[in-house]
């Protein structure tokens, strides 16, 4: 662009009165001096400086502009998902909360009701013929009142990390065979056949038992509730895989309904079932497998599943033999 010494006082006017009405100007120009002076050629100079100043001013407003509107577009992302997260987990913590309160009024009510009904018998002076019956119900409630209660105070400590490990020496085989027997009434109650996968010998294991117990006979116990008429395997073994040499293995594999795909992750997570309909059905408060998760993080190890809908399940669960050797503090 070509301008006298007359025209470059114009030109400055214009870029001026730009810079006052908008930011969105085009700047991106350079003007050239038409006359051999020493101050036009100045006041050129200065022209082009400021025109350079202002196409870079509005090129770094663009790009904070953009910045800006990323970072809005991902803080309103976590937001959202946050707020999906905590209506889901209220939600859960509702329906878990009502399922609860269902599930203590169960056993409170028969213990209560049989109670009165053997006081009753009692105050009349003649035992009934099945007051043994009726204290066997009483007796069953209270365990089963006692294991819901249970289960909310372990994950309740858990939370609070009051949780401490307590590790022994102890033979798996035997271990395996005497945590079956504790179930082996109630996996027979729905028609299945408990079987064993054992290894004739093995060494003794170095880790907390009455956890490892505990994680058993969760799976265990989930696997009785779900399966009917059909068969529940407890195996154990050591580990095969190369990316956790010195590990063992306890797996539970039954025959009941599978578990869906989409599933798989939800059944570890805190107050939720696999499906809402699981809870009317089969009972229990969806901590088990919660719990059984934590306690096999806190002892070193891990928790999987298996599972094809409608073709049954199997839960591995993987733990060091020897807690100190794997590195854990207990």
């Amino acid at each position: 662009m070509q301008i006298g010494i007359s025209q470059l006082h114009t030109a400055m006017r214009e870029i001026s009165d730009q810079l006052c009405q908008t930011v969105n100007g085009d700047f991106n120009f350079v003007v050239h001096c038409s006359i051999a002076d020493e101050e036009a050629e100045k006041l050129t100079l200065l022209v082009n400086f400021v025109l350079s100043a202002a196409a870079r001013a509005i090129e770094q407003r663009e790009l904070q502009t953009a910045n800006l509107d990323k970072i809005v577009a991902e803080r309103t992302a976590m937001l959202t998902e946050a707020k999906e997260v905590a209506e889901a987990a209220s939600q859960a913590k509702s329906q878990f909360l009502a399922s609860m309160s269902h599930e203590l009024r169960t056993p409170l009510n028969a213990v209560i009701g049989y109670s009165e009904l053997i006081f009753e018998e009692l105050e009349d002076g003649v035992p009934g013929t099945n007051t043994q019956n009726d204290l066997m119900i009483i007796r069953d409630a209270g365990r089963h009142l006692l294991g819901l209660i249970n289960d909310v105070l372990d994950l309740s400590r858990i939370e609070a990390g009051q949780t401490d490990i307590f590790p022994e020496y102890f033979d798996p085989l035997a271990f395996t065979r005497s945590t079956a027997a504790t179930l082996h009434s109630l996996i027979q109650s729905k028609g299945n056949a408990l079987k064993f996968e054992l290894p004739e010998q093995t060494s003794r294991i170095y880790n907390d038992m009455g956890k490892v117990r505990q994680c058993l006979i969760n799976i265990l116990g989930n696997a009785a509730k779900f399966t009917e008429h059909g068969s529940i395997t407890l195996g154990y073994r050591e580990s095969t895989s190369k990316d956790h040499p010195g590990y063992v293995e306890w797996w539970v594999k039954d025959t009941g309904p599978g578990i869906g795909p989409d599933q798989i992750q939800k059944i570890f997570e805190a107050f939720t079932q696999a499906d809402g309909s699981i809870n009317r059905r089969y009972g229990g408060t969806g901590l088990g497998l919660t719990l059984t998760s934590t306690l096999c993080r806190i002892l070193g190890g891990d928790i999987r599943v298996e599972s094809t809908l409608g073709q049954g399940s199997t839960f591995i669960i993987r733990l060091p033999g020897d807690l100190q050797a794997a590195g854990a503090n207990p």
